[in-house]
């Protein structure tokens, strides 16, 4: 995909962890790109840059919501965890839908 999810799955993986699917994100407030990866485990935020990394990630238990909205040029995902809200924005619509419904189709199955 990108150096972001590239650097995750050599850095960041765990041992039996499947990325399910990924796109590269904006958070809300920040004009450094980064992405959103699900795994089968987890859902993590990362950017990997030239002066510092950032990586958080939370397991799938943690998550208790999802949000997709879609504009004429940006989408927004907004992913609810425990007390945090991650506000992102993409260009990668296609990305942002697959993203978005795995993450759903996992809370659904809960």
């Amino acid at each position: 995909m990108g150096k972001h999810a590239d650097w995750f799955r050599a850095e960041q993986l765990l041992e039996n962890e499947r990325v399910l699917a990924e796109v590269e994100v904006q958070r809300a407030n920040d004009l450094f790109d980064g992405a959103l990866i699900l795994s089968d485990q987890r859902i993590a935020f990362v950017r990997k840059g030239a002066v510092r990394d950032d990586f958080e990630a939370w397991r799938l238990d943690e998550v208790t919501g999802i949000a997709f909205r879609k504009g004429a040029m940006l989408c927004a995902i907004t992913v609810r965890v425990a007390d945090q809200t991650l506000e992102l924005r993409t260009f990668d619509k296609p990305g942002a839908i697959r993203l978005t419904q795995a993450l759903q189709d996992r809370l659904d199955a809960r």
